[in-house]
């Protein structure tokens, strides 16, 4: 029987001519984050630099502003171009000082605590992008409304710690309501004031 380009005909034998290309994994810890500037070290746009647009963790891809660059037509808008996913492993980030791609390392810096990028080539500091969630208004630009809290509602001290339980401090502070138990309570409080 004759091969004639239909695998799914041989059936066990068709597993070893129809190879799936292997697909890279994702990087266990990602050094590269939305808004930095990177470098193409490998593929087709090798050299272009741009800024990341998204970041596929699931996948290990990202997407770089003009490399990857694809033509579609659509009906309402016509053709149009757009970035492909490139995987992480075939950029480089941009070292700020000579603008050159270079490895990182990751150190935690003493004043502050947190972990930052070192550029492995120069050694100077990669700084991360100020990052901005789209769909989050600024709180800062926010202007304060009627329902908010004000500051001097939650610096304010309103409990003044003392020796008796619970149930006794707010019997005692309701002094507008003098009730049976509250007078009782005074009472047992004074005699046992009197006996100490």
């Amino acid at each position: 029987m004759a091969y004639r380009g239909r695998p799914w005909a041989l059936g066990r034998a068709a597993k070893s001519l129809v190879r799936k290309p292997k697909t890279p994994e994702a990087p266990r810890t990602w050094s590269i984050i939305k808004g930095d500037e990177v470098c193409v070290t490998h593929g087709p746009d090798e050299g272009k630099i741009g800024n990341v647009l998204l970041v596929q963790r699931d996948s290990g891809n990202i997407i770089v502003e003009g490399v990857g660059m694809k033509k579609r037509f659509s009906k309402e808008s016509g053709y149009f171009n757009f970035e492909t996913p490139l995987h992480v492993s075939r950029v480089a980030l941009i070292d700020p000082t000579d603008r050159l791609p270079t490895k990182i390392k990751w150190k935690v810096d003493e004043d502050s605590g947190k972990r930052i990028r070192i550029s492995r080539r120069t050694g100077n500091e990669i700084p991360k992008p100020s990052w901005q969630n789209e769909k989050v208004p600024d709180r800062n630009a926010a202007a304060d409304s009627e329902k908010d809290t004000q500051t001097a509602d939650f610096t304010a001290v309103t409990f003044k710690p003392t020796s008796l339980s619970f149930e006794e401090d707010i019997l005692l502070d309701n002094v507008l309501k003098k009730t049976k138990i509250q007078k009782k309570l005074e009472k047992y409080l004074d005699a046992n004031s009197t006996t100490a």
